[in-house]
């Protein structure tokens, strides 16, 4: 059985696989461009999810 961390990972990477073979990048620099763009958008996301998990976790602790 796969572990979540690798299963979302393998996800990602077809999301990123999906994205570029929409419209083909004309240049190395294009293709780097992008691959940027996506691990930045990656990156917010899990900043996000791991800010909402902390806040959940804040919540109930002072939750009667």
């Amino acid at each position: 059985m796969k572990s979540p961390d690798i299963t979302s990972h393998m996800g990602c990477s077809r999301v990123f696989a999906d994205k570029i073979s929409r419209k083909k990048p004309k240049t190395m620099e294009e293709m780097r461009e992008r691959a940027a763009k996506f691990i930045q958008m990656e990156d917010m996301q899990e900043f996000r999810v791991k800010k909402r998990e902390k806040e959940d976790a804040a919540s109930q602790k002072t939750a009667p």
